[in-house]
This record gives structure tokens, sequence and C-alpha cells, in this order.
């Protein structure tokens, strides 16, 4: 199976948004392709560019992309959507960093993100909880995963 990535640029009047995705094609089906990774920025208006997506932008530049080959230019623009991401949570965007401490973000980040899914659950059970004690669980819950996610983000 010999993955390979896609960049996707959306365009809506003067808001754009990226997407890259890890890709391969099915062990089992060769006809099927299976995405493995997908990540995609928030929509960006041009005029209000914040200091991140500059960065982001500055680090997607064909100019500034490594070309020792193509795998290499791929994992890179991963690494920077990956990096915009955390900076999202952090404020501050950081790429070049070694391996070992990308795996470690990277892990963090799937975290961060299966904690976040966890508070919406609840709150969606909250609204549709009508028992007074199952409400007052369902926050005492919910506010220790926000808690959680604090943490989360301090370790990014």
């Amino acid at each position: 199976a010999i993955p390979y990535p896609i960049f996707i640029v959306f365009k809506k009047t003067d808001n754009v948004s990226f997407s890259v995705a890890q890709k391969r094609y099915n062990l089992s089906d060769n006809q099927t392709a299976t995405v493995e990774n997908c990540w995609v920025t928030d929509w960006i208006a041009k005029g209000s560019m914040k200091a991140i997506y500059n960065e982001f932008f500055d680090s997607i530049r064909y100019s500034n992309l490594p070309k020792l080959h193509m795998k290499v230019c791929y994992q890179y623009w991963i690494d920077a959507f990956r990096a915009l991401e955390i900076a999202g949570i952090t404020g501050i965007f950081e790429l070049n960093i070694e391996d070992k401490e990308k795996n470690k973000r990277l892990e963090l980040l799937f975290n961060y993100r299966d904690v976040q899914e966890q508070i919406v659950e609840y709150k969606a059970k909250l609204k549709k909880q009508s028992a007074f004690n199952e409400k007052v669980n369902l926050n005492v819950q919910i506010k220790e995963l926000e808690q959680e996610l604090t943490k989360l983000a301090k370790k990014l």
C-alpha cells in the first residue's frame, strides 16, 4: 500500500481553507482508496490574518518547502497543518521540532480532540436529560473534562 497525500485549496469569495490528507490504496481492494489522516483549516478571511496564519502561509510557501523529494515535501505540509491546529490551542506556531517531540505533541493533540468530543457528547446528553441528579452528574463530568482539556493544552 503506497501512501500518497492530497493537498486541496478551497476558495469562497475572500475566504480560503486548506486540506491535506494522507491517502493509500486499500490493502484488500486495490481499486479503493483509504484516507488515513485528514487535516482541514478553518475558513481564513483574506483581510483578517492572524500572526499564526501568516506563519502557516510562510511555512507552506513553495520557496520554503524542502525539495529533497516529494515524500519529504508532503510530510512537511502535514507537519504544518498539525502545527497550525496545535497553534489554534496554544497560540504558538511551532513547526521545526524534533521527531520525538512531534510524535508526543501529535498524541497529545489526538487526546485533546478525544476529550473535546466527549464534552460535546456529554453536553448533548445534558440537554436531553430531565432528571436533576443526572444533570448535576453530567455537569460535574463536563467540568472535569474541561479541566483535562486545560492540562492537555498546557502540555502541547
